[in-house]
Protein backbone atom coordinates (compact mmCIF):
# COMPACT_ATOMS: atom_id res chain seq x y z
CA UNK A 1 0.00 0.00 0.00
CA UNK A 2 1.52 3.40 -0.73
CA UNK A 3 2.27 5.77 1.89
CA UNK A 4 0.16 9.12 1.78
CA UNK A 5 3.73 11.24 1.35
CA UNK A 6 3.90 8.87 -2.09
CA UNK A 7 0.57 9.88 -3.46
CA UNK A 8 1.20 13.94 -2.40
CA UNK A 9 4.46 13.57 -4.72
CA UNK A 10 3.90 15.87 -8.06
CA UNK A 11 4.21 13.72 -11.51
CA UNK A 12 6.50 14.79 -13.50
CA UNK A 13 5.02 16.46 -16.38
CA UNK A 14 7.16 17.13 -19.79
CA UNK A 15 7.27 20.54 -20.96
CA UNK A 16 6.94 21.84 -24.52
CA UNK A 17 10.51 23.07 -24.26
CA UNK A 18 11.84 19.85 -24.12
CA UNK A 19 14.07 18.70 -26.79
CA UNK A 20 13.36 16.06 -29.16
CA UNK A 21 13.90 12.63 -28.66
CA UNK A 22 16.42 10.72 -30.78
CA UNK A 23 16.28 14.15 -32.99
CA UNK A 24 12.67 13.29 -34.28
CA UNK A 25 9.07 15.09 -33.57
CA UNK A 26 7.61 15.85 -30.32
CA UNK A 27 6.87 12.74 -28.35
CA UNK A 28 3.73 11.81 -25.74
CA UNK A 29 0.70 10.56 -25.17
CA UNK A 30 -1.89 9.57 -22.39
CA UNK A 31 -0.87 7.77 -19.85
CA UNK A 32 2.72 8.18 -20.28
CA UNK A 33 3.36 11.46 -17.54
CA UNK A 34 3.83 13.77 -20.89
CA UNK A 35 2.08 16.26 -22.39
CA UNK A 36 0.38 15.37 -26.67
CA UNK A 37 2.89 17.22 -28.61
CA UNK A 38 2.54 17.93 -32.84
CA UNK A 39 3.52 15.19 -34.77
CA UNK A 40 6.76 16.03 -37.34
CA UNK A 41 5.75 17.79 -40.28
CA UNK A 42 5.41 15.34 -43.32
CA UNK A 43 6.00 16.10 -46.56
CA UNK A 44 4.66 13.90 -49.45
CA UNK A 45 7.77 15.20 -52.11
CA UNK A 46 9.34 12.12 -53.09
CA UNK A 47 13.06 11.56 -51.58
CA UNK A 48 14.94 9.46 -54.32
CA UNK A 49 16.45 10.50 -57.06
CA UNK A 50 15.05 8.79 -59.49
CA UNK A 51 11.38 9.63 -58.09
CA UNK A 52 11.97 13.27 -57.98
CA UNK A 53 13.09 13.32 -61.52
CA UNK A 54 10.02 11.37 -62.49
CA UNK A 55 7.41 13.65 -60.87
CA UNK A 56 9.49 16.88 -62.75
CA UNK A 57 9.14 14.96 -65.90
CA UNK A 58 5.10 13.81 -65.04
CA UNK A 59 4.91 17.40 -64.46
CA UNK A 60 6.13 19.07 -67.06
CA UNK A 61 4.26 16.77 -69.41
CA UNK A 62 0.82 17.84 -68.12
CA UNK A 63 1.92 21.68 -67.92
CA UNK A 64 3.82 21.28 -71.83
CA UNK A 65 3.05 18.09 -73.27
CA UNK A 66 4.10 18.78 -77.04
CA UNK A 67 7.70 20.41 -75.80
CA UNK A 68 8.38 17.49 -73.26
CA UNK A 69 7.98 14.56 -75.88
CA UNK A 70 9.88 16.70 -78.31
CA UNK A 71 12.74 17.51 -76.06
CA UNK A 72 12.53 13.81 -74.78
CA UNK A 73 12.39 12.52 -78.03
CA UNK A 74 15.56 14.21 -78.77
CA UNK A 75 17.29 13.33 -75.92
CA UNK A 76 16.98 9.73 -76.33
CA UNK A 77 17.58 9.98 -80.31
CA UNK A 78 21.17 11.79 -79.34
CA UNK A 79 21.75 8.98 -76.72
CA UNK A 80 20.89 5.94 -78.98
CA UNK A 81 23.07 7.39 -81.60
CA UNK A 82 26.06 8.26 -79.34
CA UNK A 83 25.56 4.46 -78.29
CA UNK A 84 25.11 3.26 -81.44
CA UNK A 85 28.77 5.15 -82.53
CA UNK A 86 30.64 3.51 -79.31
CA UNK A 87 29.23 0.11 -80.18
CA UNK A 88 30.37 0.16 -84.01
CA UNK A 89 33.63 2.36 -83.55
CA UNK A 90 36.62 1.42 -85.88
CA UNK A 91 39.07 3.67 -87.18
CA UNK A 92 39.48 3.91 -90.66
CA UNK A 93 42.06 2.10 -92.78
CA UNK A 94 45.28 4.43 -93.02
CA UNK A 95 44.94 6.89 -95.86
CA UNK A 96 40.59 6.41 -95.90
CA UNK A 97 38.57 8.51 -94.76
CA UNK A 98 34.99 7.70 -92.78
CA UNK A 99 32.30 6.50 -94.79
CA UNK A 100 29.91 9.73 -92.81
CA UNK A 101 31.03 13.32 -92.81
CA UNK A 102 29.36 13.74 -89.69
CA UNK A 103 30.28 11.83 -86.59
CA UNK A 104 31.05 11.96 -83.10
CA UNK A 105 28.83 14.58 -81.31
CA UNK A 106 28.09 16.45 -84.33
CA UNK A 107 26.42 13.47 -85.83
CA UNK A 108 24.66 12.68 -82.17
CA UNK A 109 23.57 16.29 -82.12
CA UNK A 110 22.05 15.94 -85.56
CA UNK A 111 20.20 13.08 -84.53
CA UNK A 112 18.87 15.11 -81.50
CA UNK A 113 17.45 17.83 -83.22
CA UNK A 114 15.62 15.23 -85.55
CA UNK A 115 14.04 14.57 -82.27
CA UNK A 116 12.85 17.33 -81.07
CA UNK A 117 11.86 18.86 -84.37
CA UNK A 118 10.75 15.71 -85.84
CA UNK A 119 9.62 12.54 -84.27
CA UNK A 120 9.36 14.32 -80.97
CA UNK A 121 6.13 16.46 -82.82
CA UNK A 122 5.17 13.58 -85.38
CA UNK A 123 4.62 11.20 -82.58
CA UNK A 124 2.69 13.59 -80.13
CA UNK A 125 0.30 14.81 -83.21
CA UNK A 126 -0.22 11.22 -84.36
CA UNK A 127 -1.53 9.86 -81.17
CA UNK A 128 -3.71 12.75 -81.00
CA UNK A 129 -5.04 12.43 -84.30
CA UNK A 130 -5.52 8.41 -83.50
CA UNK A 131 -7.11 9.14 -80.13
CA UNK A 132 -10.03 11.31 -81.78
CA UNK A 133 -10.61 8.94 -84.49
CA UNK A 134 -10.11 5.58 -83.20
CA UNK A 135 -10.15 6.28 -79.32
CA UNK A 136 -9.71 2.63 -77.10
CA UNK A 137 -13.10 1.70 -75.86
CA UNK A 138 -10.92 0.62 -72.51
CA UNK A 139 -7.81 -0.69 -71.41
CA UNK A 140 -5.41 2.10 -70.93
CA UNK A 141 -7.77 4.88 -71.60
CA UNK A 142 -10.27 3.52 -69.09
CA UNK A 143 -7.05 3.38 -66.65
CA UNK A 144 -5.96 6.74 -67.42
CA UNK A 145 -9.57 8.54 -66.74
CA UNK A 146 -9.76 7.27 -63.22
CA UNK A 147 -5.82 7.82 -62.74
CA UNK A 148 -6.93 11.64 -63.27
CA UNK A 149 -10.05 11.15 -61.04
CA UNK A 150 -12.77 11.14 -63.77
CA UNK A 151 -15.68 8.56 -64.41
CA UNK A 152 -14.42 5.26 -66.19
CA UNK A 153 -16.77 5.03 -69.07
CA UNK A 154 -19.28 1.76 -69.42
CA UNK A 155 -17.14 -1.66 -70.29
CA UNK A 156 -16.80 -2.10 -73.68
CA UNK A 157 -17.21 -5.37 -75.41
CA UNK A 158 -13.92 -7.73 -76.28
CA UNK A 159 -15.01 -7.53 -80.37
CA UNK A 160 -15.14 -3.77 -80.50
CA UNK A 161 -11.66 -3.52 -78.18
CA UNK A 162 -10.24 -5.96 -79.81
CA UNK A 163 -11.18 -3.79 -83.67
CA UNK A 164 -10.15 -0.87 -82.74
CA UNK A 165 -6.97 -2.17 -81.21
CA UNK A 166 -5.85 -3.74 -84.74
CA UNK A 167 -7.11 -0.29 -86.72
CA UNK A 168 -5.06 1.69 -84.79
CA UNK A 169 -2.27 -1.29 -85.09
CA UNK A 170 -2.91 -0.97 -88.82
CA UNK A 171 -2.70 2.67 -88.77
CA UNK A 172 1.15 2.62 -87.77
CA UNK A 173 2.39 0.12 -89.87
CA UNK A 174 0.64 1.39 -93.10
CA UNK A 175 0.55 5.08 -92.48
CA UNK A 176 2.71 6.54 -89.86
CA UNK A 177 5.97 4.34 -89.49
CA UNK A 178 6.50 4.18 -93.70
CA UNK A 179 5.91 8.37 -93.46
CA UNK A 180 8.44 8.59 -90.95
CA UNK A 181 10.58 6.20 -92.30
CA UNK A 182 11.11 7.95 -95.52
CA UNK A 183 11.82 11.33 -93.64
CA UNK A 184 14.64 9.76 -91.45
CA UNK A 185 16.45 7.97 -95.17
CA UNK A 186 15.90 11.17 -96.25
CA UNK A 187 16.99 12.92 -93.33
CA UNK A 188 20.36 10.60 -93.35
CA UNK A 189 21.04 10.75 -97.30
CA UNK A 190 21.22 14.59 -96.91
CA UNK A 191 22.93 15.44 -93.57
CA UNK A 192 23.97 12.27 -91.83
CA UNK A 193 25.96 11.16 -95.65
CA UNK A 194 25.91 14.44 -96.82
CA UNK A 195 24.09 14.57 -99.97
CA UNK A 196 24.61 13.31 -103.41
CA UNK A 197 28.19 14.46 -103.75
CA UNK A 198 29.47 11.63 -101.06
CA UNK A 199 26.77 8.98 -102.32
CA UNK A 200 28.15 8.33 -105.51
CA UNK A 201 25.76 10.80 -107.29
CA UNK A 202 22.56 8.83 -106.45
CA UNK A 203 19.60 11.50 -105.75
CA UNK A 204 18.09 11.68 -102.33
CA UNK A 205 15.08 10.23 -103.84
CA UNK A 206 16.85 7.58 -105.06
CA UNK A 207 18.34 6.53 -101.98
CA UNK A 208 14.92 6.66 -100.21
CA UNK A 209 13.60 4.31 -102.45
CA UNK A 210 16.50 1.81 -102.33
CA UNK A 211 16.66 1.42 -98.71
CA UNK A 212 13.21 2.23 -97.90
CA UNK A 213 11.75 -1.42 -98.46
CA UNK A 214 14.37 -3.16 -96.04
CA UNK A 215 14.13 -0.65 -93.21
CA UNK A 216 10.20 -1.02 -93.68
CA UNK A 217 10.32 -4.78 -93.41
CA UNK A 218 12.71 -4.68 -90.22
CA UNK A 219 10.24 -2.09 -88.96
CA UNK A 220 7.21 -4.38 -89.33
CA UNK A 221 9.06 -7.04 -87.48
CA UNK A 222 8.89 -4.86 -84.21
CA UNK A 223 6.45 -1.66 -84.38
CA UNK A 224 2.93 -3.88 -84.71
CA UNK A 225 3.62 -5.50 -80.99
CA UNK A 226 5.09 -2.48 -79.54
CA UNK A 227 1.91 -0.62 -80.85
CA UNK A 228 -0.29 -2.89 -79.58
CA UNK A 229 1.18 -3.25 -76.03
CA UNK A 230 1.53 0.53 -75.87
CA UNK A 231 -2.33 0.75 -76.71
CA UNK A 232 -3.56 -2.08 -74.68
CA UNK A 233 -1.34 -1.38 -71.38
CA UNK A 234 0.42 2.10 -71.48
CA UNK A 235 -1.59 5.32 -70.35
CA UNK A 236 -2.22 7.80 -73.35
CA UNK A 237 0.19 10.41 -71.80
CA UNK A 238 2.89 8.29 -71.94
CA UNK A 239 2.34 6.32 -74.95
CA UNK A 240 5.09 8.82 -76.97
CA UNK A 241 7.34 8.01 -74.30
CA UNK A 242 7.31 4.44 -74.54
CA UNK A 243 7.48 4.87 -78.99
CA UNK A 244 10.70 6.53 -77.90
CA UNK A 245 11.83 4.30 -75.65
CA UNK A 246 11.39 1.49 -77.87
CA UNK A 247 12.76 3.58 -80.55
CA UNK A 248 15.88 3.75 -78.52
CA UNK A 249 17.05 0.37 -79.13
CA UNK A 250 15.30 0.49 -82.83
CA UNK A 251 18.19 3.01 -83.55
CA UNK A 252 20.69 0.79 -82.10
CA UNK A 253 19.45 -2.46 -83.80
CA UNK A 254 19.73 -0.37 -87.40
CA UNK A 255 23.22 0.78 -86.07
CA UNK A 256 24.45 -2.61 -86.03
CA UNK A 257 23.37 -3.33 -89.56
CA UNK A 258 24.18 -0.63 -90.49
CA UNK A 259 27.90 -1.05 -89.23
CA UNK A 260 28.37 -4.84 -90.71
CA UNK A 261 26.48 -3.45 -94.45
CA UNK A 262 27.38 -0.43 -95.38
CA UNK A 263 25.38 1.78 -93.88
CA UNK A 264 22.10 1.62 -96.09
CA UNK A 265 19.53 1.18 -93.57
CA UNK A 266 21.48 3.06 -90.84
CA UNK A 267 18.34 5.59 -89.57
CA UNK A 268 15.28 3.69 -90.30
CA UNK A 269 13.97 4.64 -87.67
CA UNK A 270 10.25 4.86 -86.04
CA UNK A 271 8.78 7.92 -83.83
Amino acid sequence: MASPAASLRPRHTATTDAPPRDGGGWEGGEGDGTELRPPRPSTSAPSSLPARAWAAYTAALAAHPLRTRACTAGALAALADAVGQALAAAPPPPGRRRAYPLSGWRRSLAWGAWGVLVSGPAGHAWQAVLDRVLPMPGGAAKAQREEEGGTAPPTSSSTSTAATLAARVAADAGLFSPAVNALALAFIATVIEGGAKRNGGSSTAGLVRARLPATQAAAWRLWPAASAVAYLAIPPRLRVLFFNAVGFWWTLLLSSRAAKGGGGERGGRRA
